[in-house]
């Protein structure tokens, strides 16, 4: 096939298009694309797009229609064979994009609003990207799409016969939830295995709050994610370090098969640890997500006007979504009586605990197993020693002074 074309306009409705000329050759062998080579001095995808209905039908034109490109591409050529049996060559190409993007297709992801020059030779292509507004899109991971501020990097990828190696240096992200810088690399085998990432980043003033958006949804169970979705309140991660080494098809790497390691600490967060109880307020933590699992020290925290000493917190494997919690904390007696009375636990203590009132300082513990899949099967043990306390009835006229001992609830 040959297309050539001279002073050409090809509008959509807000979209004007006119080029002063390209040129295009291509071949398919069996629906297969064996050769192209083209060049145009501009192009706007978005206007090429109802275009491909005239492609004969095949893997080609179905993968183009779902892909919908969009975005203008200036000073094109390409050159690039493809036989059958023999290892694709890009032999060259060139090109300046401006808000070039696709969508997600099969289980491959999606990406709106690349900017940035591309150069390509003997099968290595190199781009200098420099995006904003960039949206990445895995329908299949995340529920949203992942959009950034802006994406400067510096991109290298080599085609060979065995697969692609995509390297990406010297990345800046600024998003509207965080900031962060990168090194990555990608193995893409051509035998359809699993690819293989090895990615370094390290992230700064990140938003906890919205921490759901890169939950990936394929690999959490509903009830787990629905308990991640809410934990979250608010909160700031002045800093984390990210690192993942291995094939992505054995995330989490249970077997050990890879490393997917965040560690990092919050500042000022608000947790909600279990629906219907009182949430844990300017929550300090030192946090380890660790493979299929998550680790945290708590450092301080607020509990209902109890102040937070010293705590630990484990989920051993999200899959199992069992969570366990030791934490002491100290405060005045009336802040430990609110706190249980505000809980599930308090109503089935009866109408003379819910009367309660107190003053006084009080040291407490509780050690609390949450299994967020299914949270009927929770146990709590939480501890509170009393020193000269005063413990009233809210009509006031029943108290007792000088209350020493320990209250034990289970």
């Amino acid at each position: 096939w040959h297309l050539a074309g001279k002073d050409i306009e090809l509008n959509r409705v807000n979209q004007p298009w006119s080029t002063p000329g390209f040129t295009a050759d291509w071949r398919f062998d069996n629906h297969h694309l064996s050769s192209l080579k083209a060049s145009a001095a501009y192009l706007r995808l978005d206007n090429l797009t109802p275009l491909i209905a005239v492609l004969p039908p095949g893997p080609l034109r179905t993968r183009l229609i779902e892909l919908s490109p969009e975005g203008e591409v200036r000073d094109l050529s390409i050159d690039f064979v493809d036989t059958a049996g023999e290892t694709p060559d890009l032999r060259a190409f060139d090109a300046r994009l401006a808000g070039v993007g696709f969508g997600p297709s099969g289980r491959a992801p999606g990406v709106r609003g690349i900017t940035g020059r591309l150069t390509g030779r003997a099968n290595h292509l190199s781009a200098d990207i420099d995006s904003r507004q960039l949206a990445f899109l895995a329908p299949i991971v995340f529920r949203v799409p992942l959009v950034v501020d802006r994406l400067q990097a510096r991109l290298e990828a080599d085609y060979r016969a065995t697969g692609v190696r995509i390297e990406a240096h010297q990345v800046a992200i600024a998003s509207p939830h965080a900031q962060a810088t990168a090194e990555m690399s990608v193995w893409i085998p051509s035998d359809g295995s699993s690819p293989v990432l090895d990615l370094e980043a390290h992230a700064k003033n990140a938003d906890a709050s919205k921490a759901w958006q890169y939950m990936p949804v394929n690999k959490l169970g509903d009830k787990t994610l629905a308990w991640l979705d809410q934990a979250f309140v608010a909160g700031l991660v002045p800093e984390a370090e990210v690192v993942y080494r291995g094939p992505t098809h054995s995330f989490p790497f249970r077997d050990g098969q890879g490393l997917f390691r965040i560690t990092g600490r919050t500042e000022n967060m608000t947790l909600s640890y279990q629906p219907g109880w009182p949430a844990v307020t300017g929550l300090a933590v030192d946090f380890e997500f660790l493979n299929p699992g998550l680790s945290a020290s708590i450092r301080q925290g607020n509990l209902a006007g109890l102040v937070i000493e010293a705590g630990a917190a484990a989920f051993p494997d999200f899959k199992r979504g069992d969570l366990d919690v030791d934490a002491a904390a100290h405060g005045d007696l009336s802040a430990a009586l609110k706190y249980l009375q505000a809980t599930p636990l308090g109503p089935k203590f009866g109408a003379a605990f819910m009367a309660l009132a107190g003053s006084g300082p009080t040291h407490a513990s509780a050690k609390l197993f949450l299994p967020v899949t299914h949270l009927a099967d929770r146990r709590v043990n939480v501890e509170a020693a009393f020193n000269d306390d005063r413990v009233s009835l809210t009509d006031r006229l029943h108290a007792a002074g000088e209350v020493k001992g320990t209250l034990r609830v289970h």
